[in-house]
């Protein structure tokens, strides 16, 4: 079969499309035909080595989170599918979907709701799961609460609006001018232009910022923080903190994927190192109708290589 993989860190030069051995099924395993790939901030960052202190990458490895496809086979202990089942999943570790063939444990696979396309799942899980984590897990969401998403309109941010206002939770989204109207569709009572107006240097206050771009550190962001609340980032970088800071206001990485960085002494921020996913606060994804070739897919690694921080 034919996977996007690497054999070394680099820049785009390192991309290669190569003839790989079919993937191991296991006895609880499902073979997975794939129709669609996404392609994240995080394969940019594995390709050229950013990412190698929270992805541990062998090479070759193959590059991709995300996929949905066709089950092709079952094998052993898989009951809940069945060959021909549209399916959508994320790698177990952070690698490996951006191939023509994959084997994953039926724990990690879901079936493709009516309705849904296949590349519109490809965009799910990554975003989603960040979105989720970021929010419940690490921000202690509470419905009430008044919470600013930065990078609104950012694949992570549209997923945290929805979720935050489905808690209960009064949206605040920095994006776009051009973003308002669908953010507030999707669940934003207030919208703030990032061209235009620094969220952080305003007088609102928030019991919970979840930053999805990565450039606002809690240094800046501390002054619109409630006393008891939480700033939450998607950046591995913003784990680097101040060392003492007021334990109710927390900050840790929202992925949930990485090694756990070693908590201080009391009064000092929990600190979380994580996958360097989402450092840009925007993702490429196949659109409905768009036939990308699996040699498409290394002109697409490239898209986040120029380091700029826009979100949208």
């Amino acid at each position: 079969m034919r996977a996007v993989m690497i054999r070394k860190f680099g820049g785009p030069e390192v991309l290669e499309l190569a003839e790989v051995p079919h993937p191991y099924r296991g006895m609880s395993r499902s073979l997975i035909q794939v129709h669609a790939a996404s392609v994240n901030p995080v394969d940019w960052r594995i390709r050229d080595g950013a990412a190698k202190r929270y992805v541990k990458a062998t090479f070759p490895t193959i590059l991709g989170c995300d996929l949905a496809g066709v089950v092709a086979q079952v094998r052993g202990r898989v009951s809940n599918f069945v060959v021909g089942d549209r399916v959508f999943a994320m790698m177990r570790h952070d690698w490996g979907a951006q191939a023509e063939l994959v084997a994953l444990a039926e724990g990690l696979v879901v079936r493709l709701p009516s309705g849904l396309s296949m590349e519109e799942a490809t965009a799910l899980p990554v975003p989603g799961l960040t979105a989720l984590r970021a929010l419940r897990t690490r921000g202690k969401l509470q419905a009430g609460q008044r919470v600013l998403i930065n990078g609104g309109s950012s694949s992570v941010g549209m997923a945290a609006v929805q979720i935050a206002a489905a808690d209960g939770a009064n949206v605040t989204a920095v994006c776009g001018q051009d973003s308002f109207g669908m953010l507030t569709a999707l669940g934003a009572t207030e919208l703030i232009d990032y061209r235009t107006t620094d969220f952080a240097a305003g007088p609102a206050k928030y019991d919970l910022i979840f930053d999805c771009i990565g450039n606002k550190p809690h240094s800046a962001c501390k002054g619109v923080i409630n006393s008891r609340g939480a700033h939450v980032t998607t950046t591995p970088r913003g784990a680097v903190a101040p060392p003492v800071l007021p334990p109710p206001s927390a900050r840790a990485c929202a992925c949930d994927c990485g090694r756990r960085v070693p908590e201080g002494s009391p009064g000092r921020t929990r600190l979380y190192a994580s996958r360097a996913c989402q450092q840009r606060a925007y993702r490429e994804r196949r659109q409905p109708g768009d036939q990308a070739t699996l040699g498409e897919f290394m002109n697409r690694n490239t898209a986040g290589a120029g380091g700029d921080q826009r979100e949208e």
